[in-house]
């Protein structure tokens, strides 16, 4: 929940909640593909996306009493993760792109206090691990800005889809109207 509440903006503390109450009109406006368990955070995401408000109200969970739970370490952990990855790749990106900068920067710190005591050797390929890693760091964080530019274009593509759906709703429900 921690890392889907800063995927989703930090609005949310239970996103993966499975009761939750949706207008109709809201609902018609979402393109959703999921149909699965995974459809709370589709929802959420494309709401967000669309300008929806989306309240938060807080419950007191209770363990189980009846029955087997459905739900799987594994399999959630992964698309929760990749989920949060889609909507905000700079956290994977981000954090790669500045730990690869960092340790090129430490082994940029290691050369000059190598050179400065007289014992840098020549033979190990300092320099080009340098190199590497910074530039393999800054390419890191390059592909973030450009992941999140892609999702910017996806939330704009939703938003149209939502609007041409709306619209085509509109002129069906017109078209009914005029025939009946």
């Amino acid at each position: 929940n921690v890392i889907l509440r800063y995927a989703l903006g930090g609005r949310f503390y239970t996103t993966t909640c499975v009761v939750r109450a949706y207008r109709r009109e809201a609902l018609d406006a979402l393109d959703l593909e999921s149909d699965g368990k995974e459809i709370h955070l589709e929802i959420l995401s494309k709401a967000l996306s669309l300008g929806l408000t989306i309240e938060e109200i807080p419950a007191t969970l209770t363990g189980r009493k009846k029955g087997k739970s459905k739900f799987r370490l594994r399999k959630t952990s992964i698309s929760h993760l990749l989920f949060s990855v889609v909507e905000r790749p700079m956290m994977l990106f981000g954090a790669i792109g500045l730990l690869l900068i960092a340790a090129g920067l430490v082994d940029g710190a290691y050369i000059i206090y190598k050179w400065q005591t007289a014992t840098l050797n020549p033979n190990r390929p300092l320099m080009t691990l340098l190199v590497l890693l910074l530039l393999g760091g800054v390419q890191v964080l390059a592909f973030g800005f450009l992941a999140v530019e892609i999702g910017m274009l996806r939330r704009m593509m939703n938003r149209l889809s939502s609007q041409n759906r709306l619209l085509h709703k509109s002129l069906e429900d017109l078209r009914k109207r005029r025939e009946g």
